[in-house]
């Protein structure tokens, strides 16, 4: 009986040591879990402040760009700020008022409208469109 008593609590004890340790196993799968999720968290938030930062960086230059002497400097500034506007919503009125401030600018004395300012337009007026629809 002391053998028979002996394998059962040995037993026990082992069974007791896999569930302590299964329990264990699946703590520290959770907080590895847990982890992961906050620092892919984090990354998302620095690759969407680094997006912005991107975007406002693109957004001053193509604005420089506008004044520029050369008219095909004028126009990729034109471009850039259309696809800004296009892609990030909260750009759309400050690029429709840029826009309309170039327009305005650039036909002031000159009786042949440039390439540049007729595409400006025309985004413009699309803007126009597009939001009379909503």
């Amino acid at each position: 009986m002391d053998a028979l008593w002996t394998v059962d609590v040995s037993e026990i004890v082992r069974n007791w040591a896999i569930l302590i340790g299964g329990v264990l196993g699946i703590g520290i799968a959770v907080w590895r879990g847990w982890a992961a999720s906050q620092s892919a968290r984090a990354s998302q938030q620095q690759a969407a402040i680094a997006q912005r930062q991107h975007v406002a960086e693109l957004f001053s230059k193509a604005v420089e760009q506008l004044s520029d002497e050369q008219p095909d400097v004028r126009l990729g500034a034109v471009y850039t700020l259309r696809r800004i506007a296009e892609h990030v919503p909260e750009y759309v009125v400050a690029v429709g008022r840029l826009f309309q401030l170039f327009i305005r600018r650039q036909t002031e004395d000159v009786p042949d409208v440039s390439e540049e300012v007729r595409e400006a337009l025309s985004y413009v007026t699309s803007i126009a469109r597009r939001t009379r629809r909503q």
